[in-house]
C-alpha cells in the first residue's frame, strides 16, 4: 500500500507543479503584444486509440503566420495547456470559429516573438488532477494505517 501513497503523492506533486506553471504562463500571455496573423490551415482531427477497445481523442490541427518586428513566424500553438481530447465537440467550434474568418489575433511574447497562441483563455486542468493525486495519496495512506 505505501508504494500507492508514493506513486499518488508524486504524480499529484509533479501535476500540481505543472499546473500551476501552465496557469502562470497563461496569465503572462493574457499581457502580451497583439498582432494580425493568417490562418493558413484549421481542422480536427482524430488520433485513433491503439488497441480495439481503446477510445479516439481528437485535436485541433492549425498553422498560422504573423510577422513582429519585418520578421514572419509560424505557429501551431492554439492555447497555453489546450490538447486533445475525447470529445470532438469543443475542437469544432474552435475551428468552425477560426475559419469563418482567416484574419487571427496572435498574442506573442515579446522576448521570444516565436512563442504564440491565439487564445490567452484558461486551458486544461493539469492541476485539478495534481489535487486529486494528493487526495489519493492521502487515502492510500489512512487505508495503510488502519489495515496495517
Amino acid at each position: 500500500m505505501i508504494f500507492f501513497v508514493i506513486l499518488f503523492l508524486l504524480a499529484g506533486i509533479a501535476l500540481v507543479i505543472g499546473g500551476r506553471q501552465q496557469a502562470t504562463e497563461a496569465l503572462r500571455a493574457t499581457k502580451w503584444p497583439v498582432t494580425e496573423g493568417k490562418l493558413e490551415q484549421c481542422e480536427v482531427v482524430v488520433s485513433p486509440g491503439i488497441g480495439s477497445d481503446s477510445y479516439s481523442s481528437w485535436r485541433l490541427q492549425l498553422r498560422y503566420s504573423y510577422v513582429v518586428r519585418g520578421v514572419t513566424y509560424h505557429s501551431t500553438r492554439y492555447a497555453i495547456g489546450y490538447s486533445e481530447s475525447a470529445d470532438h465537440t469543443q475542437h469544432r467550434d474552435i475551428a468552425e470559429e477560426l475559419n469563418r474568418n482567416p484574419t487571427v489575433s496572435v498574442h506573442y511574447d515579446p522576448a521570444h516573438p516565436a512563442q504564440a497562441v491565439l487564445s490567452v483563455a484558461p486551458q486544461g486542468n493539469v492541476a485539478l488532477l495534481g489535487y486529486w493525486c494528493l487526495g489519493l495519496a492521502a487515502l492510500s495512506a489512512v487505508i495503510a494505517m488502519v489495515s496495517g
